[in-house]
């Protein structure tokens, strides 16, 4: 996949989106936003929750970089960390799924 297939790519503006094979050459300051899948995806039930919002493709992508991803920005690590406390946007949110 890439960032493109994301129905949330037009509105996104996190620097370090998963989907694109060049994250790795990405800055990240401090302040700039987080991909709201990569932060959903480390939720209890998560690949549940991405198949029932119909985005388990991204889910897949997600998890093949995602620890490589927080290895590199600590900053995006500890969002997934407090991220997994709250509940999920994705079931049951019909903006997520227009295409």
């Amino acid at each position: 996949m890439k960032p493109e297939d994301c129905k949330r790519f037009i509105k996104c503006n996190a620097p370090i989106c998963p989907l694109d094979e060049d994250w790795r050459k990405r800055k990240l300051k401090h302040e700039d936003a987080t991909c709201m899948y990569l932060l959903e995806s480390v939720k209890h039930g998560a690949e549940a929750s991405f198949k029932e919002s119909q985005l388990e493709d991204i889910y897949k992508s997600i998890v093949v970089v995602r620890d490589e991803i927080f290895s590199q920005f600590l900053h995006i690590k500890n969002k997934a960390e407090k991220s997994k406390l709250t509940k999920t946007k994705l079931f049951g949110n019909p903006n997520l799924n227009k295409t």
